[in-house]
């Protein structure tokens, strides 16, 4: 198994942060989190070509959505 860290904090602003995440989270599409996850998931079983192949469609399907556009809208 490999494990990714891209973030590490105090025990003290763990809960906190933790909290912060699961909120930005739920703001999310959950049609737009749900094709994630599944993307995430199908490409734990199978090789690189065919994992970046799927991600790749996932992504072209997400960014298409109206959603998607309002979210990146907002970060601009």
């Amino acid at each position: 198994m490999i494990a990714a860290v891209n973030r590490v904090y105090d025990d003290e602003g763990l809960m906190q942060e933790t909290k912060a995440f699961a909120d930005m989270l739920a703001a999310r599409s959950s049609l737009i989190t749900r094709t994630i996850k599944r993307a995430v998931y199908q490409s734990a079983r199978g090789d690189l070509r065919t994992s970046l192949d799927l991600i790749s469609s996932h992504m072209g399907i997400v960014q298409a959505m109206e959603e998607s556009h309002e979210a990146f809208n907002a970060f601009r």
